[in-house]
């Protein structure tokens, strides 16, 4: 069944958004090899440590954000609000 084009008096043929990418074609399947990110394969032992290295070096980070806010605490309450 297939829908007559509606034409519009206003229309001058100009294109806005292409929707040729919007047809009802039914999705291909994807390979397997285009779903896997390329890279190296790593073992167990060097995802662990790439993990526990991400992890820490997140933890030095939300350290430095706790030190300098309970500076600026410090800093509020004896020197400014006296």
């Amino acid at each position: 069944m297939h829908m007559k084009k509606q034409e519009y008096a206003e229309d001058d043929g100009r294109v806005i958004a292409d929707m040729s990418l919007l047809d009802n074609k039914p999705a291909r399947k994807t390979d397997e090899r285009a779903t896997k990110a390329p890279g190296v394969e790593m073992s167990k032992a060097e995802l662990r440590s790439v993990t526990l290295h991400a992890v820490l070096a997140g933890l030095v980070i939300a350290g430095i954000f706790l030190a300098a806010v309970a500076l600026f605490i410090l800093f509020c309450t004896n020197i400014w609000f006296r």
